[in-house]
């Protein structure tokens, strides 16, 4: 009776680590091998230009022309009629470009190579700024070229910004000159190609 008692003992353990121990097969995702980035990032700067915005104001308010337009094309009815030449229609809004207050500017340079077996027509990036001593991030910059770059081939891509790399200033880099204050990284996050394909990283 004893024996029988641990022979049922034996099996039931044997059942239960069987079931245990089965590696489940069913419901298992495939595992995604990290994708390749198909761009080589050959060289990053940025630096500071000093220049001026500039807009376009127009000199004529556009419904005066528009009436000053019809009111000629009734006149020249009227002196065609008469046999008389007509009259020249009023010239068009003028614009004259206005100068804003000279101020600082941000430049932002990407040097890259195509090297998947596809032309590219647009890169979305960030150029993002670390503190040197406790690698914290300070800043980034998002840009989206629109660029042409065949296969093998290298392009350079430029981010314009009013504003500057980052606002905080980290206390172990007072007193350093850009660009040696910071610690940069360049990260590629969107890539489309001519064919319609597209890679988000």
């Amino acid at each position: 009776m004893i024996k029988i008692q641990v022979s049922k003992f034996i099996f039931f353990l044997t059942l239960t680590l069987t079931v245990f121990f089965v590696p489940e097969v069913t419901g298992q995702q495939p595992v995604s091998s990290p994708t390749k980035l198909d761009l080589i990032v050959i060289n990053k700067k940025w630096h500071i230009t000093r220049g001026s915005l500039t807009s376009a104001a127009v000199t004529t308010n556009p419904e005066d022309y528009q009436r000053e337009v019809l009111q000629n094309m009734r006149d020249n009815i009227i002196r065609a009629e008469r046999g008389i030449p007509p009259e020249r229609v009023a010239n068009p809004p003028q614009r004259r470009l206005i100068s804003a207050i000279k101020r600082n500017y941000y430049t932002y340079e990407l040097e890259v190579r195509n090297t998947s077996d596809k032309k590219i027509k647009e890169i979305t990036w960030e150029y993002i700024f670390f503190d040197p001593v406790t690698r914290l991030e300070l800043g980034r910059k998002r840009f989206v070229s629109k660029v042409k770059i065949p296969l093998g081939k290298e392009k350079k891509l430029i981010g314009k910004s009013v504003s500057p790399p980052t606002n905080i200033v980290g206390a172990t880099s007072v007193g350093d000159t850009p660009p040696n204050q910071y610690l940069e990284q360049i990260l590629i996050r969107r890539i489309e190609y001519t064919n319609g394909s597209v890679m988000s990283f």
